[in-house]
């Protein structure tokens, strides 16, 4: 069963969480929460937990709203394992893999980086080696729309 909910201090109220896009539903997994969203990865099923997975999915509580985690160089399947976010990164680390099998390794995780709507400005400077007016510095409007 995927499941889940936001409790708020304030009013000590209890306001279930979509299930649209979530994670399967799985034991054993690890969560950080890095401010804005929430990171969660891996787990395990089974009567012994011998199914285990790598997926995981970034929870925005605002839109109430799951994406999953891309799986590209992700670490092997796992549960049971230690998350930490370090203010900038997830770290995974160690854990079961299957029923009894232990890990000795870990991944990191940068969650993408999400823009409000507006307009971002800022600069870059770009040099290439045979370029006789190399480096160049240009100014660089980003509009981001919703």
């Amino acid at each position: 069963m995927t499941t889940g909910g936001r409790y708020t201090l304030a009013t000590q109220t209890w306001i279930a969480t979509t299930t649209t896009g979530a994670p399967e539903a799985k034991a054993a997994v690890s969560g950080v929460w890095t401010g804005t969203r929430m990171i969660r990865v891996g787990g395990r099923s089974g009567w012994n937990g011998q199914y285990t997975t790598q997926a995981g999915g970034l929870y925005d509580p605002v839109s109430d709203s799951w994406q999953p985690t891309t799986l590209v160089n992700a670490p092997s399947k796992r549960g049971g394992h230690v998350a930490v976010w370090t203010g900038a990164e997830m770290i995974i680390y160690a854990r079961l893999r299957r029923h009894e099998h232990f890990l000795a390794n870990g991944k990191r995780y940068l969650a993408p980086t999400v823009l409000t709507a507006g307009t971002y400005s800022g600069t870059i400077t770009v040099s290439g080696p045979a370029a006789t007016n190399s480096p160049q510095t240009v100014s660089v409007d980003l509009t981001v729309t919703e």
